[in-house]
């Protein structure tokens, strides 16, 4: 996920990615999603892992809106307009969150003896 977030910035916004916020929230969500392997509801781990992705979502952005000298440093997960008011921010990230969370749990990837 970082390398994708890393070849969109590139392409795309043509900015190399700048901080450390893509790669903190990136092990943030591989984390969460490592953790949530561990429970067995199918719906407790899409909750946990929509939550965790919107709080990097939001985390980063919130991070770069208020501590970044400029629109290149402490480059966000994605990076909204600024003129954005925040509720269109948080819908359009929560939306994103749950499409995530969702899809990402609704199957399995573990490896699993399949002998007689």
């Amino acid at each position: 996920m970082n390398i994708a977030l890393l070849i969109f910035h590139v392409l795309f916004l043509d900015t190399p990615p700048m901080g450390f916020l893509i790669t903190l929230g990136c092990m943030m969500i591989a984390l969460t999603f490592a953790f949530g392997s561990l429970i067995r509801s199918r719906l407790i781990r899409m909750l946990l892992s929509s939550v965790s992705i919107l709080m990097a979502i939001i985390g980063t952005w919130w991070i770069h809106i208020n501590f970044a000298t400029s629109s290149l440093e402490l480059t966000p997960m994605f990076r909204y307009d600024y003129t954005w008011p925040l509720t269109q921010v948080l819908f359009t990230a929560l939306s994103v969150a749950f499409l995530i969370g969702i899809l990402g749990n609704l199957i399995s990837l573990s490896i699993r003896d399949e002998y007689p």
